[in-house]
């Protein structure tokens, strides 16, 4: 990470303009091309980021700046910017046109691939120097003829990655020199557009399009923007109550309040202590000075929970916060419950959050929060009476919130390193497949809850925080096929021809071959969708990148495949790789592959070994010779 000042008088949204494009564009234009006074200076890409970067440090140097771009409208701005002079970038048009203008130029400042770039090279001068920024060609081996570096060409590849990864002096020098730039007012910011982070799914579709000019900026939301280090539960003495304190997520809220600050910790519950593996974790809280008091508390009977408050105030003085995290948990259908397991469910968070306000009523709490649980939007099959105690505690928070009291109920998804699920993985995969429900920590479940604390009134009584993978599972939940969560993309496509889990039935007992052109089919499909190109349009033998997948397309690419399949299939490079390879890769991790792959490798042998010796090869010597590569290959762990 690289952290550094915003120059005096530059906005925050302006500063977010200046990093990856005025240090990309001085790394390549002042440390390598070494631009001077009276050079020519071809920018590529000269209303993007970089290029608009670009052009002004060429100016600054005093160099004559031309510029390609795409379209007339593009190529205005570039000239509104400083560029002297603008071509069409596309099909190599500019490379005559300069050829017979200037006779060539002594900088390019590449970002094309393929001939463009071929033919911008071609136009280097002697002593000219020539800046790649674009990896299309180095990952295509492009050649390059040496006979031009007779003429004292330099050669510069750049990537901002590799500088930031391995010469943190030369990145400080480098943005310390821009920083004073921008605060003698001889740089200006890049051009933008700001988006509220509700809206960053337009942001990334206008991105997506290159209708931008410029940066796009993504504000942090209001609740994302808090900071939670503006919790300071030790300003204030007093105790915090954590009812369900002893255990699971209860417990970790204790440890969470200890962090902010809070010096006395009741923890409570029907068990009176807490769990054997917290032992430690109490030990070292204590040992840092914190007062821990582990309570034995009927939270349903209303005398136990008087007397316990009235104890906290004469001992701890006054009860600041009260965190209600009790649960019991009594699975079955609806149809075989009765009223007594419905009514011991009900009674913990019911009763208890009646009683806890009762006999609260008057104190100088800063926060009174009822974990509830996103079941009651999402659902749970077989868990009828839980979802209705968390059901009963929002409207209790929205009372409460109307009387003027502090209340707030959060309902939590799946939390997946304490508690329940914790300890029961079968349950977690069980609430992934019938809901499309997937775990989150609770140290990013806590956090949440600090921001929320902060915003206190600004937000409402009833804040829901959980994750739902997109798929067939999450289709079924009326909550995300309503209006208001339509944007999210949590629900199959009614054009999606397969389900979650569907392509592992597809392909189940089919040969590897077989397999694998089921997969590209469905694969073909949502690049179809993800392209807005028709399938038949879509050459499987090309790279995925000529075809006109970008990063953001292939991350669209990789949830449709996990949607398709129900497991998580990496897709590094995806790019530069072609249907039929990424179709090889998901037959792999679907647990294809195996035996029937070998004949496809002792034919592949056996042509080797002809090649070599120069006669035939049977198939015993190839099978033979095969299974010593597979058995070394297996050795090195290839």
């Amino acid at each position: 990470w690289h952290f550094f000042k915003v120059p005096e008088g530059v906005s925050l949204e302006a500063a977010a303009t200046i990093p990856v494009a005025f240090a990309t564009a001085w790394f390549a234009l002042i440390k390598r091309a070494q631009i001077g006074a009276g050079e020519d200076v071809l920018i590529h890409g000269g209303a993007g980021g970089v290029g608009l970067a670009a052009i002004q440090f060429a100016k600054l140097a005093g160099s004559r700046v031309l510029a390609t771009a795409s379209s007339e409208e593009r190529r205005a701005i570039a000239r509104a910017m400083g560029a002297d002079l603008t071509y069409d970038s596309r099909q190599e048009r500019f490379a005559e046109a300069i050829q017979t203008a200037l006779g060539g130029v002594d900088v390019v400042l590449n970002s094309l691939a393929g001939p463009a770039m071929v033919a911008s090279f071609r136009l280097v001068k002697p002593f000219g120097r020539f800046v790649e920024l674009g990896k299309r060609d180095y990952l295509d081996n492009t050649q390059l003829g040496l006979r031009p570096f007779v003429r004292n060409i330099a050669y510069y590849g750049v990537d901002l990655d590799e500088l930031l990864a391995h010469d943190r002096p030369m990145v400080e020098a480098m943005m310390a020199t821009i920083s004073a730039q921008f605060a003698e007012g001889t740089l200006k910011p890049l051009p933008y557009r700001v988006f509220e982070g509700e809206d960053v799914g337009t942001a990334f579709r206008l991105m997506q399009a290159s209708e931008h000019v410029g940066k796009i900026v993504v504000k942090p939301s209001k609740l994302a923007s808090r900071s939670i280090t503006d919790l300071a539960f030790q300003a204030k003495p007093g105790a915090y109550l954590i009812v369900g304190g002893t255990s699971g997520l209860g417990f970790a809220t204790a440890r969470w309040l200890a962090s902010k600050g809070a010096t006395t910790l009741v923890l409570a519950s029907r068990r009176g202590r807490v769990e054997d593996e917290f032992e430690a974790d109490i030990a070292v809280l204590r040992g840092h000075g914190i007062t821990v008091s582990v309570e034995t508390l009927d939270v349903s009977d209303r005398a136990s929970v008087e007397a316990l408050i009235g104890r906290i105030n004469a001992e701890h003085g006054p009860l600041r916060g009260v965190i209600h995290a009790a649960v019991l948990l009594d699975d079955g259908m609806i149809s075989s419950l009765t009223p007594e397991r419905l009514r011991a469910v009900l009674k913990p968070k019911i009763d208890g959050a009646r009683h806890l306000a009762a006999a609260t009523e008057g104190q100088p709490l800063d926060f009174f929060v009822v974990y509830s649980s996103a079941t009651t939007v999402i659902g749970s099959p077989g868990q009828g009476a839980y979802v209705a105690a968390n059901a009963w505690l929002e409207g209790f928070a929205r009372e409460r919130r109307q009387q003027g009291k502090p209340a707030l109920a959060i309902g939590w998804g799946a939390i997946s390193d304490v508690g329940i699920i914790a300890r029961d993985k079968q349950l977690g995969r069980r609430l992934r497949r019938t809901t499309g429900v997937v775990g989150i920590s609770s140290t990013e479940s806590l956090a949440h809850l600090g921001r929320l604390l902060v915003l206190g009134s600004e937000v409402g009584p009833m804040q829901f925080y959980t994750n739902i993978s997109p798929g067939a599972a999450a289709e079924k939940l009326r909550l995300v096929n309503s209006p208001a969560f339509a944007g999210l993309g949590l629900a199959r496509r009614e054009e999606d021809g397969e389900q979650e889990g569907d392509l592992v039935t597809a392909i189940e007992g089919k040969s590897r071959n077989e397999a694998i052109a089921i997969i590209v089919g469905a694969l073909k499909r949502e690049i179809s969708h993800i392209l807005r190109m028709p399938e038949e349009q879509i050459d499987v033998s090309r790279p995925l990148g000529e075809l006109g997948l970008d990063s953001l397309m292939a991350l669209e690419l990789q949830l449709s495949i996990e949607r398709l399949c129900g497991t998580d299939v990496p897709l590094v490079g995806a790019g530069d790789r072609r249907l039929g390879d990424i179709a090889a890769v998901i037959h792999t991790s679907l647990g294809g592959g195996g035996d029937e792959d070998v004949p496809d490798a002792n034919a592949n042998i056996a042509i080797a070994m002809s090649g070599l010796h120069g006669g035939e090869v049977s198939a015993e010597e190839a099978e033979a010779v095969a299974r010593k590569l597979k058995v070394a290959g297996g050795r090195r762990g290839t």
